[in-house]
Formats: C-alpha cells, structure tokens, sequence
C-alpha cells in the first residue's frame, strides 16, 4: 500500500507542474473524465480559476475544487493527511498497472518536474521535502528495478485481465488466454529476461550500491589481494536475480492456485451469448456443459432447463448477455414460464 501511494503521489505531481494553459486543459479533462462528464465547460473554468461555482454545482465537483484550488500544496490536497486520494475516480486511479506503466514511462519527466518544484520559488516547505523524498524514491536503484520487473509483468497481464473483465462466459477463451499468460510469464524466469531489466535499471539510475559486508575482514584477505568492491558488486547482482525470480515464481505460483478451479466452470458456456445461434441446432447444443451443470448443481431441473434453453437459443430476441437477457424476462413477465433460465442468469 505504501508504494502504491508513491506511485499515485507521483502521477499527482506530474500533472501539477506543467504550464498554465495545459494545466487549464488537463484540469477540465480531469474534470470531465473522473469527477462529472455532463459538467459545462463554464463550470469547469470556474473552478479552474478558483472563482467557485454556484451552490447547485458545489457537488458535483468537491474534491475538484479541492484538488486545484489548493496550488501551494497539491500533494496535500488530493491525499489528505492519511496519504489516501479524496476520491473522483475510483477505475482510472485503482489500476496498479496503469500506475506502475505512467511511472514508468514518465520517471525522467518526473524527476525534473521534482527538480523545478526543489528550485522554483513559491512552493511551501512541505511540498519541497515531499518532492526530493520522491525523487530520491525515483533514483534508488531497487526501487526503479522493481518498477522495471512489475511493468513487465504486467504488460503480459493486462490483456488477460480485460478478458476476464470483459462480458463474456466463454470459460473456454479464459482457459486459454490463462495458460497462454502462464506459459509467457514462465519464459520470462531466464538470465536474460532479468540481465535486460537489470542493465536498463543500471542505465536509468546507475550502479547498485554495494550492500555492506558483515563480517570483517582481516589481513590475510587483503594479502591475497582480496577485492571487497568486486564481491559486493557479485553479491548485489545475485541478490537482485534472486528477487526477479523470487517475484516470478509467486506470481505463477498465485495464478495458477487462483485459476485452478476454472475447468469445473465449463457450464457457464450455455449462456454464452454469441454462441446461441449455434446452440440451436441439435447436433451442436451443450449437453456435455448441462450436465455439468446438474452435477454441481442438482437443484435445477433438468428437463424443464433443456426445454427452456432450447427456446432461448431458437428465438433471436432472446440473444443478449446474461444480465440483459434477466431484464428482458422480467419486462415481459416471463419469471415463470421460463423459471429455470431465470434461476441460471441469476
């Protein structure tokens, strides 16, 4: 949680520090996009300009006016004193990905943004500690390498991620994109997946600080011309490839535990919409995932069930995803006459 602030503090003070005209932009899309879309663009300059808006507007944009209003302290004044966001969008800043890839992405725009915040007047005591705290964050080597091992990680994620955030009840496209993700992340546990982030990190920040040895040494290591430098520089670099494969197998080791179970949910696939007009003919209806349906749960009746999908596969209008397809019963008042689809969408 502690990074995840970081990371969201960062985003924060990327997006104050620009020009005054691109600000006025960026805050009215931030407007728009995380706190009210159907606020008028009047709206929107009045509190950019810090003038206020009228007591009927005051609510739809709070946090807003809080957020530009407050320029001496604008890493104060979206997170409060606990360190947690006011609020405005809990989808477009709750996505560690989307945090971990603009960090990322952004870390040198970051840094001189930092760096003018340290060197610029009109900037209170608080936030100028703030800032070299978080550049200093942002030039730590472990850090950065870090960074560099989740943005990979989750470049391979995202898209597995949609899927399985995507309307679908196709448990058979989750299945595979699962294993296709598992399998990428597996080929990514090699010495040169990790020399890559680790050279790219050295590149960006420098050379890791050597951890300090903790057992002395004596003359006889210096009279064998005992090179400490160069020890510490191995042990560092086996320390850190331990990590990166450390990190790797849990992920595995999670996704694999997390998704186990999938294979048992194949019945889902008789509400998959896109696949009615299939569905309707005899030689392609999902028995195979009915019955695993009546196996895990035996409470349906299976008969009635049957005849009921059969409908619902031969008739067009009823060609919707589960939760438009329940409202379309309901409206029509069809509960009982197809009782058991309605039990199965619920």
């Amino acid at each position: 949680m502690k990074s995840y602030r970081v990371y969201l503090l960062l985003m924060i003070v990327f997006f104050t520090t620009a020009h005054s005209q691109v600000l006025n932009d960026r805050y009215r899309k931030f407007i728009n996009q995380h706190v009210n879309a159907n606020m008028r663009v009047n709206q929107c300059d009045s509190v950019i300009n810090g003038k206020g808006i009228s007591e009927t507007g005051t609510n739809h944009c709070k946090e807003t006016n809080t957020f530009i209003r407050s320029t001496l302290n604008p890493i104060k004044a979206v997170c409060g004193k606990g360190g947690v966001p006011y609020g405005g969008s809990a989808v477009r800043w709750n996505f560690k990905s989307r945090a971990v890839h603009a960090i990322h992405e952004g870390r040198v725009s970051l840094c001189i943004a930092f760096d003018k915040i340290m060197t610029e007047p009109g900037w209170d005591k608080e936030t100028i500690a703030q800032s070299a705290s978080l550049k200093q964050k942002l030039e730590d080597f472990e850090f950065t390498f870090l960074l560099g091992v989740f943005q990979f990680i989750f470049g391979l994620t995202e898209p597995l991620f949609q899927v399985l955030q995507s309307k679908t009840v196709d448990i058979k496209k989750c299945q595979d994109r699962i294993m296709s993700t598992l399998s990428a992340l597996k080929a990514t546990r090699t010495d040169e997946a990790f020399s890559r982030i680790y050279d790219e990190t050295g590149t960006a920040v420098g050379e890791p600080v050597p951890r300090r040895k903790r057992r002395r040494r004596g003359w006889d290591d210096l009279e064998q011309g005992f090179n400490q430098h160069q020890e510490g520089d191995q042990e560092t670099l086996v320390s850190f490839r331990r990590l990166y494969f450390q990190i790797v197998d849990g992920v595995v080791l999670h996704m694999t535990h997390r998704f186990a179970d999938m294979e048992h949910l194949n019945f889902f696939r008789i509400l998959e919409h896109t696949s009615f007009a299939s569905f309707c003919k005899p030689a392609a209806f999902p028995s195979s995932e009915l019955a695993q349906l009546i196996n895990t749960y035996p409470f349906f009746d299976q008969l009635k069930l049957r005849n009921e999908l059969h409908t619902l596969y031969n008739n067009r209008l009823f060609h919707k995803p589960p939760g438009q397809l329940i409202e379309l019963l309901i409206e029509d008042d069809l509960q009982g006459t197809l009782s058991e689809l309605v039990r199965g969408c619920t």
